[in-house]
């Protein structure tokens, strides 16, 4: 059904595309869709990926810049300690935004 949490995955990867588009106002009604289905994805790396994409939408649409940070702090969080490829290209990302949009890391808006 329409909220089924096997959806999430698919949401989530129309949320990251719209984000790629700069429709952040759809980007984020998919996540945040994803996000409230329930299921989670079973890798920290999927999970991260989802939090970094709502903290671009939320960040674009300059709506809630705080929230966004907090996102992009958690995605940070689920992949601290990763060693794999696409774990270590999500962490630097993070990393990197958060240097440019944390007033706390010396970035800011």
């Amino acid at each position: 059904g329409p909220d089924h949490p096997s959806l999430r995955s698919p949401l989530v990867g129309l949320g990251a595309t719209s984000v790629a588009l700069g429709d952040y106002a759809r980007a984020i009604e998919h996540l945040d869709r994803a996000e409230h289905l329930g299921g989670q994805a079973p890798l920290a790396e999927d999970r991260a990926r989802a939090k970094i994409a709502l903290a671009r939408a939320l960040w674009g649409v300059g709506a809630d810049p705080e929230r966004a940070r907090a996102n992009m702090r958690e995605a940070l969080d689920l992949v601290a300690d990763a060693r794999a490829r696409e774990g270590e290209a999500l962490r630097e990302e993070a990393t990197r935004w958060l240097a440019e949009h944390d007033p706390a890391a010396g970035g800011g808006r």
